[in-house]
């Protein structure tokens, strides 16, 4: 299942991203995207949770402040059963 971070500082890890999620979700890869054109970063993880779990996760974690900034996230339309 994978699910999007945005919002997220520009200057962030993989090692951040594992760091914020732990205790929500087991991450299983992650992907970050940063664009010239945006002040912020986003990611793509892939999450070992079921539709439960993730649901449960993403009501926690969206509207997050973290790093000076406020987190969104979301379940990917086009997650998959992992």
């Amino acid at each position: 299942m994978k699910i999007i971070l945005e919002g997220l500082p520009r200057e962030v890890s993989d090692d951040d991203i594992r760091d914020f999620l732990d205790g929500y979700v087991e991450v299983l890869e992650l992907e970050i995207y940063t664009s010239e054109q945006r002040d912020h970063a986003s990611a793509w993880v892939t999450i070992i949770a079921t539709h439960a779990e993730a649901h449960w996760a993403i009501s926690r974690l969206n509207g997050r402040y973290w790093r000076e900034r406020t987190v969104k996230a979301y379940i990917s339309l086009f997650s998959d059963n992992h």
